[in-house]
């Protein structure tokens, strides 16, 4: 059995200042405990201890504790890679993961992305893991983040590419979102998948109408079919293929 749900979103490179990055961090774990109760009280972790993420000012503050440096030829650069986490922080029941500013860089078939990742413990209790909860935040991530594409399934599948090491052609999961950069999705896809629209953001595929079980069979062969759906209308293209949205 899966230790973790994953929730995992991409957005190519953007020159966003700290405070949008803040404002957007913000945004989608406000959005998290909104729309669902088990999902609020987020907290990152301070200089002593840990605070709370309630506010643009606290993420901010997030965001300057977890500064990266790094560099490009001669071009020195920083991004942040603040994590925030429900209840506590070590074998939290919740925990996201952001890495962004990560600006435009112009390296042509390297994926060098901005992305949020979510991982929930499948022992975090029934509320936390399960369908309602991983869509709620998945759709919380379109909306405060617009990635590219993003998907929702366990920690052991579907394998997320790594940047520098990949494309960034999406990998499809038991959810799977991809924005209206990418090409048209085919008319009908296999069952039981179904399509939500998110416009103007794009659109969430569901492979399977149940809370994805790794080990079930017909799950993963409700995933094979729409990926297969997917590579022959020719959707799932590269990156630095995709068309302005």
């Amino acid at each position: 059995m899966a230790n973790h749900y994953r929730v995992q979103l991409y957005w190519s490179g953007r020159d966003d200042a700290p405070r949008d990055l803040a404002h957007q961090i913000a945004a989608f774990l406000s959005a998290l405990g909104s729309a669902h109760e088990d999902l609020a009280g987020w907290q990152s972790a301070g200089e002593r201890e840990p605070v709370p993420a309630d506010s643009e000012a606290a993420c901010l503050a997030a965001l300057e504790r977890h500064r990266v440096a790094w560099a490009t030829g001669k071009e020195r650069r920083t991004s942040y890679r603040p994590r925030f986490f429900l209840e506590r922080e070590a074998a939290s029941p919740a925990a996201v993961t952001v890495t962004c500013g990560i600006p435009r860089l112009d390296l042509g078939p390297i994926f060098t992305p901005n992305r949020l990742e979510m991982l929930v413990r499948a022992d975090a209790g029934k509320e936390r893991a399960s369908r309602v909860a991983l869509e709620v935040a998945l759709r919380a991530a379109v909306d405060a983040f617009r990635p590219d594409w993003g998907f929702a399934g366990t920690d052991g599948m579907p394998a997320p590419p790594l940047p520098v090491f990949s494309d960034g052609t999406p990998v499809v999961g038991w959810m799977t979102y991809l924005s209206a950069a990418y090409p048209p999705l085919p008319a009908a896809l296999p069952e039981p998948a179904v399509v939500y629209s998110m416009l103007p953001h794009g659109a969430l595929i569901v492979a399977h109408p149940e809370l994805f079980q790794e080990q079930d069979p017909a799950h993963r062969d409700a995933i094979a079919r729409v990926h297969e759906a997917l590579r022959a209308a020719e959707v799932l293209v590269p990156a630095h293929a995709l068309r302005p949205s």
